[in-house]
């Protein structure tokens, strides 16, 4: 690979993790700001005591950046917003489908944590136009699909023992990083216009990656071929592995 495209790839991911960490900074200084908390549950959802959701979707529709973490809660979820020196916007609305539940949350203007609970199944839809977010898995949190649609922004997704089956990104200009200990089977699908994506998993990988114009560090080989192919020679084997399928236009594949 020559400089140009290696210098262009090292900008690129710098860039990338620069947009993920910012999905943390509303959560480290959450301590210094004025918070609001909303608890959602059966109570104030007026959802019927005999009722167990099998899956939970949740639709976030947010400008900004917010993380997503899991607690052993009885509540579905808890949400607490940043007071910022714009006005707030934040509404949450729900509908019940059958053996299923909508939540919708929308925001304009905060800072969210969004508190999961170990003990439901969740779908999580995320969509911003600028703005990010990072999503830790801890042991017992179990998600069936993680899909993201961003127009500018990065997301940091840290597999840290919990279940996710399916990562679906659409990322306009930003980028991905997965890091962690994958649990079982993780598909894990991106299309990236300009940026890139990072793996850093302790797990056998398969991955396949067309790159238009960037290049590609697999396993520590460098190179600027089009398309990408990469398998551990232990992935068939492994209870716990990553399969990666990746589009990108401008920027690059790192793993």
């Amino acid at each position: 690979m020559d400089n140009s495209k290696k210098v262009g790839i090292i900008i690129i991911i710098a860039i990338i993790l620069s947009i993920c960490i910012s999905a943390y900074v509303g959560y480290i200084n959450n301590e210094t700001m004025d918070n609001t908390t909303q608890k959602l549950n059966k109570d104030t959802l007026n959802l019927d005591d005999n009722f167990t959701p099998e899956v939970i979707n949740i639709n976030i529709n947010q400008t900004g950046t917010y993380l997503i973490n899991f607690t052993d809660s009885e509540d579905i979820a808890t949400i607490t917003s940043q007071k910022t020196d714009k006005a707030q916007s934040l509404n949450i609305t729900n509908t019940q489908d059958g053996q299923n539940l909508n939540i919708d949350i929308n925001s304009d203007t905060d800072d969210n944590v969004i508190l999961l609970s170990n003990k439901y199944k969740y779908n999580i839809n995320c969509k911003s136009v600028v703005g990010g977010y990072a999503v830790d898995l801890p042991t017992n949190a179990h998600v069936e699909n993680l899909t993201t649609i961003v127009g500018l922004g990065g997301v940091a997704i840290n597999l840290n023992g919990g279940v996710i089956n399916n990562i679906q990104n659409q990322i306009t200009i930003g980028g991905l990083a997965i890091e962690g200990n994958a649990t079982g089977l993780v598909n894990a699908n991106s299309t990236i216009a300009v940026g890139g994506l990072q793996i850093d998993v302790n797990n056998p990988l398969n991955i396949h990656s067309d790159v238009l114009f960037g290049g590609s560090q697999l396993n520590k080989t460098e190179t600027n071929n089009t398309t990408v192919d990469f398998v551990d020679s232990n992935y068939n084997s492994a209870e716990n592995r990553m399969n990666v399928n990746s589009n990108i236009q401008i920027g690059g594949i790192s793993a």
